[in-house]
């Protein structure tokens, strides 16, 4: 008899969330930059760290309500919940936006990695790029725009290194690029940017 009292009491607490943590909140870090990922298909995906970790890990699903912005370095709470039924290729947990925290300005010249699809590179001016569906361009030159879209025809994806401007809404400037003969697989020595 205590065996049933004990179930049906345990069933009772489960029934009414008692046992169910519910959503957790978590304070992240948002990298200043996005970099390369692949998903159903290649993107660019956020950089994030728990607050006080030191390695940075790629977030595939942009939070529900958070809006990134290039070159600022976002302290965001969000609140994660498990996904019942999880889609087809998405992840099993969702996360919205709780609060902003802080946004802090990425220091100008912080450099770092982008791997495109050779496709996603468009010249915009003679001296800049655009990368698909981001709202970035990219300061090349007049000769490394020309030599980075000719290498794009014959190759599948381009690794450049890129320095962060020193305000909102400058160009980000292209330090060196690489040719890449596979999606995953090594690139070329790189072509360093004359100016």
């Amino acid at each position: 008899m205590r065996r049933i009292l004990f179930c049906a009491m345990w069933l009772g607490m489960a029934g009414c969330g008692i046992l169910d943590p519910g959503p957790v909140q978590r304070e992240l870090e948002v990298a200043p930059y996005k970099v390369g990922c692949v998903g159903v298909g290649p993107r660019l995906c956020l950089q994030v760290r728990d607050s006080g970790a030191s390695a940075w890990e790629t977030l595939y699903e942009t939070p529900v309500g958070f809006a990134f912005e290039w070159g600022v370095r976002q302290v965001i709470v969000v609140r994660e919940e498990e996904r019942d039924p999880v889609p087809a290729d998405a992840s099993s947990i969702v996360r919205h936006l709780e609060r902003v925290v802080s946004k802090t300005s990425a220091a100008a010249g912080t450099r770092f990695d982008l791997g495109v699809p050779s496709p996603w590179l468009q010249s915009t001016s003679g001296t800049t790029l655009g990368v698909l569906g981001e709202p970035i361009q990219v300061a090349c030159g007049d000769e490394g725009c020309v030599q980075i879209l000719q290498a794009a025809e014959s190759v599948p994806r381009i690794l450049m290194t890129l320095e962060l401007p020193g305000g909102p809404g400058e160009p980000l400037t292209l330090t060196e690029w690489r040719p890449c003969q596979a999606e995953g697989g090594p690139c070329a020595p790189p072509a360093r940017v004359r100016r």
